[in-house]
């Protein structure tokens, strides 16, 4: 990386950072749509780590509800081990939420800076992506807060084919199983680490589009091409 790309980068995030502050706003988060669930799983899974506790279910909502019955874990654990330092729940989830908003940009700039290989386009695409209203609508205002982590690994798969269909990153060939196997996979890796099997799906989708419309004959462009899509549903 070149110092000026470094400089594009920093900059940008920085901007992104700056736009976002308003997750620090004094108070309590707002409780509507899906916020008081999610707060809920923030503070039992803190309360579980305090005490040397695993959380995987809980009974104090839904009959018994296990942290992946609808919702990956990823969100509610890093909140949670935050909490342990900061000793507020709000706190907590604000800084995951802020942290992963603010890096969206810089991993939407990756993805359109390789594939236009253009920086202003990059740098535009980022702060777009952490400017769009509905950004901050879904997560703060709706209350979808582990979303907040889908916008910044949505980008990462669609980074990493645009390195491999460039040449930058010859990644070996992937031994793959058959299609019922690895959609089976997908969504194993979706419940782990995503929000809604949908939302998963729906990125897969975009990538194995990216793929057809991509790829190359070569081998090693199929290789990236494949890996991109298998890797999606455990980013995403």
């Amino acid at each position: 990386m070149t110092a000026s790309e470094a400089r594009a980068l920093v900059g940008l995030g920085i901007a992104c950072t700056f736009a976002v502050r308003y997750y620090f706003a004094p108070g309590q988060l707002a409780w509507g749509g899906d916020a008081a669930e999610h707060i809920l799983y923030v503070k039992i899974a803190s309360e579980a780590f305090a005490v040397g506790e695993w959380p995987i279910w809980t009974n104090y909502l839904a009959g018994g509800s296990p942290f992946l019955q609808f919702y990956g874990f990823l969100f509610f654990y890093l909140a949670a081990a935050i909490d342990q330092v900061s000793g507020d729940v709000f706190t907590s989830i604000k800084i995951v939420g802020d942290t992963a908003h603010a890096l969206s940009g810089p991993a939407m700039y990756l993805v359109v800076r390789t594939a236009t290989r253009s920086r202003r386009a990059g740098v535009v695409a980022g702060l777009a992506y952490v400017l769009c209203f509905w950004h901050a609508q879904q997560i703060a205002i709706m209350g979808r807060w582990p979303l907040s982590l889908f916008y910044p690994l949505l980008p990462l798969p669609f980074y990493a084919f645009e390195l491999g269909r460039l040449g930058r990153c010859r990644i070996p060939a992937v031994i793959m199983g058959d299609g019922a196997w690895r959609r089976w996979r997908l969504r194993i890796l979706a419940m782990l680490f995503g929000p809604h099997f949908s939302s998963s799906s729906i990125s897969s989708g975009v990538v194995r589009a990216t793929v057809v419309a991509s790829a190359g004959a070569s081998g090693w462009r199929l290789a990236a091409a494949f890996w991109a899509w298998d890797c999606s549903g455990g980013l995403i």
